[in-house]
Formats: structure tokens, C-alpha cells, sequence
């Protein structure tokens, strides 16, 4: 399977981007004192460049071959699955800050090397370790700040859907995945989830749990079909729905979410699991309890008896594939262009400080780039929304569910005995 061999082999495009950051620090190290041009740091550059570059080509030809996997019918349901594997889009933007961070430290270098002009090697060496590594600093704790509360998230939504299939709480339908797109919806807070010993409820303890109901997002989205109409699957970020779509478009298999049990005149959306026939799962959001024509679904059975069906996520190279966006590519470009001339020289003559202005608007660049991507990629989400039903509208206000909704159902009806 494509998601084994990924993880098996095939790391030279990563090596080339890590070792080009490391061979690029160690120069300015060891060479400090060199005059420009500086053709070593240009070589390590373009090492990084062209792994990062190969990386994203494998990433693509794989993404491909999984529109090739063969297409497996959906089972019948399961009485309880597993979930396999890691959710690797949890560490995604991990990831791309620890390249950011890793790479501050030979910027840091290089606008010191040019200020000091080759002199007093010692102290200027040490400054620029200083200020790259309290940069790289910042920039790795606020990532790991928020790296750990997305994943917490994540962790705390799937484990609803988990334990309520387990218990014979969730709501289960069979689906054919149409299309992908995107949508509005308004996730439920996963702090007003209570359970009841093997009931799943959502409930409020007063205005200030109500404040903390999330305010509804555009999410790239799945549009599944069912027997009795249709329902969406809303994604995490950064996902993109149309790129899962065209991977996953004609499959088979179960949606399962975690129903609040509530019906109020406020739309939200609940935890759910999509699990193909092929065993591979996709997690995201889908409608809850709201007035939209969608199918209700059937009651998922309790893990009684009945088979266990063990699911892996879904390939890598499908989640993170993105479309295309000329911010990122135009300010991506500027900021190559900005550090190569800077290093070797050629704004000397023009600049009085050499080559630390490029070395310092080339990571500006690429901030701005990424900004512009996000923008680009909000505004990219909020034009096909308008285009995929199964949007669920913001919450118009506090609403508290009545007490008679929380609460544990009634027990499941005893199996009949034998001989009756």
C-alpha cells in the first residue's frame, strides 16, 4: 500500500532539505571570515531547494496512485472499530515550523556575517547562534503550544465516536462518497460533552459553557451520499475537500458520528468518522440534530457481538495535497532570490549594509507568503461553499438544551434467549 512504502524508504528529498539548513549553519561557522560571494551557501541553498521541491513531486505522484487503489465494497456494519495509525495532519504545521526554526539559525548567521565584515569572529559568531536560537525558540514554543491543542482536539473528537459506537450511542449510515468542496458549519464544544455512563449526551452548565459554543468555520468538505439523501462530511484544516474528493470519489462505506441528542433552532455540527470499505477512515464533522433535509441514519449496534473492523487513515500524500496558490509561489520565489544575491554580493554596491537587508526581507517574504496563501485558501473555501449543500449556518444565540434531553436512553432490548 502507497501510506507503507512512504513509510518505509524514500527519504532522500527530506535529507537534501535538512542537510542543505545544516551544511549552510556549519559554513557560516567554519567559514565565517570569507568574503562574498559566498558560492557554498548558494549550493546548500539549492540542495534545500531541490528536496523540498522533489518532495512535493513524490507527494503528488503518490496522491495519484491512490486514485488507482481498487475500490472495495463497504461491509456490513461493524460492531465496533479500531482506529490504526497516527492522524499524521496533526503534526503538519508542527512540521513546517521546525523547518522555519531550523532555518533562522543560518539566516541569523548571515546577517551577522555581513555586518561584521569578517571581523571579531568569535563574538559575532556567537551573537548570531544567540539570536537564531532565541528566534528558533519563539517560533518552536508557540508551535508547540498550538500543536498540542489542535491534537488534543482532534484526540477528544474521535475518541466521542469511538466510545459511542462502542456503547451503541452513534448514529451509523451507509454512504458513496460523490464530491468534495467545501462548507460552513459550526462545531459543537467538546467541553459540553458529558456521558451517562453508556449514554452520549451534549449539555450546558450555564451561560458561560454556552459562550464558549464555537463560532462556525469554512472547512473544505465531503459530500456523501445515502439512501435517503445526502450528508456532508466537514474536514479539519487545512484539508483541502476538493483534492480528498477526486482520491476518494465512488467509495464506499460507513459514516458514524456522536449525536447530541439536542434539538435546538441553533444548527451545529458533531464528531464523525468516515470508514471506507477498503479500511481506510477520514475524521471530520458532519450535521447534527437541525432542521436541514438530511438522512437521520441508523442506530449504530453495541460491540456485543460481532466483528471489530480495524481502520488506517487515510494516505498522507491525499490530506495534505493542496491546490495551487501564486501567493506562496511569488513571495517563495522573491525570498530565494533575495538570500542568493545577498550572499554572493551583488547588492554591495547599492546597499550599505551588504547583504543583511535581502537576508532579512527574505523570511518577511515567505511570512508574507504564507499569509497571502491563507487568505487565498479562506477566500477559495468561501466561494465553493456556495456551490456544495450541507452547509450548517452559524448558531444565532445562547441556547440551552431542556433537561429532558440529558440524560441515558433506554437500556438496548435483551438478546432473545435460546429456545424461544
Amino acid at each position: 500500500m502507497p501510506e507503507q512504502r512512504d513509510s518505509s524508504g524514500h527519504l532522500l528529498p527530506r535529507l537534501m532539505v535538512w542537510g542543505g539548513i545544516l551544511g549552510a549553519s556549519v559554513c557560516m561557522v567554519v567559514r565565517f571570515t570569507a568574503s562574498a560571494p559566498r558560492w557554498d551557501l548558494v549550493l546548500n541553498l539549492a540542495v534545500s531547494v531541490i528536496g523540498f521541491w522533489w518532495e512535493l513531486r513524490r507527494n503528488r505522484i503518490r496522491y495519484e496512485a491512490t486514485w488507482r487503489l481498487p475500490r472495495a465494497p463497504r461491509s456490513s456494519q461493524p460492531s465496533a472499530f479500531r482506529l490504526t495509525g497516527r492522524w499524521q495532519m496533526d503534526n503538519q504545521g508542527l512540521r513546517t515550523a521546525t523547518v522555519i526554526a531550523a532555518g533562522i539559525l543560518p539566516l541569523m548567521l548571515g546577517v551577522q556575517w555581513s555586518l561584521s565584515g569578517g571581523s571579531d569572529q568569535g563574538d559575532d559568531v556567537s551573537a548570531g547562534i544567540f539570536g537564531g536560537s532565541f528566534v528558533a525558540g519563539i517560533i518552536m514554543f508557540w508551535s508547540v503550544v498550538f500543536w498540542s491543542a489542535k491534537r488534543a482536539e482532534g484526540a477528544k473528537a474521535v475518541a466521542r465516536v469511538e466510545v459511542a459506537v462502542k456503547d451503541g450511542a452513534a448514529r451509523a449510515l451507509p454512504v458513496v462518497v460523490l464530491d468534495g468542496g467545501a462548507g460552513l458549519h459550526a462545531p459543537h464544544p467538546l467541553e459540553a460533552f458529558i456521558e451517562f455512563g453508556s449514554a452520549h449526551r451534549w449539555a450546558y452548565d450555564g451561560p458561560e459553557q454556552v459562550r464558549k459554543r464555537r463560532k462556525a468555520r469554512y472547512a473544505g468538505a465531503l459530500r456523501l451520499s445515502g439512501d435517503d439523501g445526502e450528508r456532508t462530511l466537514f474536514l479539519e484544516s487545512p484539508v483541502d475537500g476538493e483534492a480528498i474528493g477526486r482520491a476518494l470519489k465512488g467509495r464506499e462505506g460507513w459514516l458514524y458520528w456522536a449525536p447530541s441528542g439536542t434539538v435546538t433552532h441553533s444548527p451545529c455540527s458533531a464528531p464523525a468518522i468516515l470508514a471506507l470499505g477498503d479500511g481506510r477512515y477520514v475524521r471530520g464533522w458532519t450535521q447534527d440534530f437541525d432542521s436541514s433535509d438530511v438522512p437521520d441514519g441508523e442506530v449504530a449496534r453495541p460491540s456485543t457481538l460481532g466483528y471489530v473492523q480495524h481502520l488506517r487513515p487515510v494516505e498522507l500524500a491525499v490530506l495534505r495535497q493542496q491546490p495551487f496558490r501564486y501567493p506562496g509561489l511569488i513571495c517563495g520565489v522573491l525570498a530565494l532570490l533575495a538570500a542568493a544575491t545577498g550572499v554572493t554580493g551583488l547588492w554591495d554596491g547599492y546597499l550599505t549594509e551588504g547583504a543583511a537587508g535581502p537576508l532579512v526581507l527574505a523570511p518577511l517574504l515567505l511570512a508574507v507568503g504564507l499569509v497571502g496563501n491563507r487568505i487565498a485558501g479562506k477566500y477559495r473555501l468561501r466561494r465553493r461553499a456556495k456551490t456544495l449543500g450541507g452547509t450548517v449556518q452559524a448558531p444565532s444565540g445562547p441556547e440551552r438544551p431542556s433537561s429532558s434531553h440529558i440524560g441515558p436512553p433506554p437500556p438496548p432490548p435483551s438478546p432473545p434467549r435460546a429456545g424461544a
